[in-house]
């Protein structure tokens, strides 16, 4: 699996309250037939008109463009991108770029300082004699591209760039993020296109402040010209609003290619608001915002899911003030044309209807309802709560009655369903949800429990069964369900990610579950040997349908907080199923204050099934003014089947990270292949892969400044040395017939756990030393 941030992006004020131009050609009637309006919604024109972008000319002549959130400048010192970040901002943060040098091969390859930049419609060009620099001017960002219509030789092409900027700058998936706690800017993997119309993605890093991007040079024959160089920039938008915006989340439909995305605003401490707002995947911007509710009735906690047959979203949210006096109502919202359905009542019961959550049908027209919501119910006499469920109509009706999933005396709390019953594909008879909540054993020990529960809301041959007992759980979130063979036969299989306290801090804890049974949890933070010093809060997660999930949370310490997503995978060991990390963390934010509310939603959860399925992140933050705001981030991967589950502490090494090793391939099976892959390596460092059967704990060993976890016959793949080159990173294919161990080579046996870990040429104190990565399990099996 390999996880990329493709967007980010900050919503909080009203995206559609800019208006759009009425296009209408001067003189014409006022009097439009509904034909003639469809007609120039559709039309180039009207894209024009609803443009956000203009220009202009400086007198020596810098052209100047300005977007919805950004404005740039192309003239004699380069390009330089200054991203919109509220209103309130203290100053611009600008990019600027300047090309320093390209070479072919070994030689320095000569360009002009460029004509006064020229524009033709939306496309700026600098003309520099042996290369173009054009700009492609998008709503969202700009397009950079490099255009060699010719080369004066042949050899790989290297295209450097002078950066200049007061954020700070990081890699990030083939790119670059620049940004500081109000937001930023990406710069995009970038991508060379032959005259031929081959695509290929580009090799580019970071040195001394410049960004390096390297051709092959196979892509530099004289047939393959003319040749670009298409690297992308585009916001992290953070946009500034007076209302707190405090709690939020976020669906997806696949028939429209929409995310709606719901938040609570502040209006005062007794009346809070529920907006909305899509996102179109199409034209990768925020369109048609629509109130969920301004009345002065107090809504709170809202949580959205769509419905892939009908294309509806559906909000639920709490209703009312005070304890005894609360209710959960709901609104329809189509996801092609926008429109609002009137509000309704969900809830009837006497007493107090709280923390709401909602879940979608996923599957056709004939079995359906479309949405079945799920919240605890506090009588008003007596100390317990229960769970309930609703099932509730495409016309906002209520499909029968409420339904009583638990009944135990003791409290049960804050339940969380799957986003949807399943992928489109599934069965009528495969289409169920997971329920999850606390249930109360002391006011400092909570039990996680949960419940399979059909698409229409009935519990019939599923029993409550107890997912976690260990310590205090808290705050779980629960997967739409995946199928996975498991015993011989196809099962469906969950996840579930909660917060624990453990020894005094808060960690993110991983559990998969199928009907009945659950397998060990797993420490999100212990697996990845990161941050286990600091408390992990708000787990989300989603999922691609094929054993791939990934989790945001936020990691509070050091004056503020960091907000981190994690790829993990479900991997089968011994009579266990377990996580195994797939992508080590990704960083979504660092800001200072603290952190609010989180919320996840995938393409595969709307009823897209496709193999490479994204999603959209939300957190809120603390903006300059002092209102909490929102921000959502696009995260992407493609599924890459991990076949280890992690374990073992790694020390670190000179790159200030400690070495990280995976398992991946086409099966468990001896017969299969296998492929380890190692990052946060030091740089340009000599390692190999090493393997046993056994593990253990050995610190320092021969004055290795790392942590040995293997014992016994240790097997070294010194026929396979690796150089990490400048990335830290290696990678090594396992021959499963010939593993190396102190006698000789062995083959791998069904059966048989071997583990895996990575040693690694380091420096510490200025001395040479060696390192090791952590290590990896994995269990052979048909």
């Amino acid at each position: 699996m390999h996880s990329v941030i493709l967007s980010s992006l900050l919503l909080a004020a009203p995206v559609a309250a800019q208006g759009n131009p009425t296009p209408f050609e001067e003189g014409a009637s006022a009097t439009v037939s509904p034909a003639t309006v469809q007609r120039l919604l559709e039309s180039e024109r009207f894209e024009a008109l609803r443009s956000k972008v203009l220009f202009d000319t400086e007198a020596d002549g810098t052209v100047w463009a300005c977007g919805r959130a950004w404005k740039a400048s192309f003239g004699p010192d380069g390009f330089t991108y200054i991203p919109f970040l509220g209103s309130d901002a203290p100053q611009n943060y600008p990019v600027c770029l300047q090309l320093h040098s390209v070479t072919i091969g070994d030689t320095p390859m000569a360009f002009g300082e460029g004509e006064v930049a020229t524009r033709e419609g939306r496309t700026v060009t600098r003309d520099r004699g042996s290369l173009r620099e054009v700009y492609h001017v998008r709503d969202d960002g700009v397009e950079q591209t490099f255009v060699f219509d010719s080369l004066p030789g042949t050899g790989e092409i290297v295209v450097r760039l002078e950066v200049e900027s007061e954020f700070a700058a990081r890699a990030q998936d083939g790119g670059f993020v620049f940004e500081n706690h109000l937001g930023g800017v990406t710069y995009g993997m970038a991508t060379a296109i032959t005259g031929s119309g081959l695509e290929a993605q580009l090799d580019q890093r970071m040195h001394d402040g410049m960004i390096e991007i390297r051709v092959p040079s196979g892509l530099t024959a004289a047939e393959s010209m003319p040749l670009v160089i298409d690297p992308i920039l585009t916001n992290l938008v953070v946009t500034a609003d007076n209302r707190d915006q405090v709690d939020v989340d976020v669906a997806f439909d696949a028939n429209t290619g929409v995310y709606m995305i719901v938040y609570e605003e502040v209006q005062s401490a007794a009346d809070h608001d529920i907006r909305s707002v899509f996102y179109n995947t199409n034209v990768q911007n925020f369109v048609s915002e629509a109130v969920i509710d301004v009345t002065s009735w107090n809504w709170v906690e809202p949580r959205i899911a769509s419905s892939y047959p009908y294309s509806k979203f559906l909000t639920v949210a709490t209703r009312g003030t005070g304890i005894g006096n609360r209710d959960v109502w709901g609104r329809m919202r189509d996801a092609a044309s926008g429109a609002l359905d009137a509000p309704f009542a969900i809830t009837d019961l006497i007493g107090d209807n709280v923390h709401p959550d909602v879940g979608g049908f996923g599957g056709d027209f004939a079995t359906s309802f479309p949405f079945l919501v799920v919240w605890e119910h506090r009588p008003l006499f007596g100390g317990g709560s229960n769970i309930y469920t609703q099932s509730v109509r495409e016309d906002s009706g209520l499909q029968g009655s409420f339904v009583s999933v638990t009944t135990a005396p003791e409290k049960d709390l804050n339940p969380s369903i799957s986003k949807t019953s399943g992928a489109p594909s599934l069965g009528p008879g495969a289409h169920e949800f997971l329920i999850a909540w606390e249930r109360e054993i002391a006011a400092d020990n909570h039990d996680i429990w949960t419940r399979v529960v059909g698409y229409g809301g009935s519990t019939l041959g599923h029993d409550e069964w107890r997912s976690y007992s260990f310590s205090d759980a808290r705050n779980v979130d629960v997967s739409s369900q995946d199928q996975m063979l498991v015993g011989g036969s196809t099962q469906a299989v969950y996840m579930l990610a909660f917060e624990r306290l453990r020894s005094g801090v808060d960690e993110i804890f991983t559990i998969v579950a199928r009907e009945g049974e659950t397998y060990p949890a797993r420490s999100v933070p212990e697996m990845q040997d990161l941050g286990q010093g600091l408390d992990h809060h708000d787990p989300r997660s989603g999922q691609d349908g094929t054993g791939d999930y990934f989790i945001a949370y936020r990691v509070e310490g050091d004056g503020g907080y960091n907000g981190h997503v994690t790829a993990v995978n479900i991997v089968r060991d011994l009579d266990d199923l377990r996580t195994g990390i797939a992508s080590r963390r990704d960083d979504l934010v660092h800001a200072p204050g603290v952190a609010g509310a989180l919320a996840v939603a995938t393409t595969w959860d709307g009823g897209k099934e496709s193999f490479d399925s994204t999603g959209m992140i939300l957190h809120t933050l603390t903006g300059l003014g002092g209102d909490e705001e929102v921000r959502a981030t696009i995260y992407a991967e493609t599924s890459s089947s991990v076949e280890g589950s992690q374990f073992c502490d790694a020390a670190e090494n000179v790159s200030g990270r400690s070495a990280f090793i995976r398992a991946s391939g086409s099966g468990y099976n001896p017969n299969g292949s296998l492929t380890l892959q190692v990052a946060d390596l030091p740089e340009n460092a000599f390692g190999y892969a090493i393997a046993s059967l056994n593990t253990a704990f050995t610190p320092n060993p021969g004055g290795s400044a790392g942590n040995l976890c293997l014992s016994g016959a240790i097997g070294r793949f010194r026929g396979q040395i690796q150089n990490s080159g400048p990335d830290g990173t290696a990678s090594v294919v396992l021959d499963l017939t010939s593993i190396p161990q102190p006698n000789g080579t062995v083959s791998v046996v069904l059966g048989e756990r071997w583990k895996f870990q990575y040693w690694t040429r380091d420096v510490a104190g200025g001395m040479a030393t060696s390192n090791f990565s952590n290590g990896v399990v994995v269990h052979f099996e048909d």
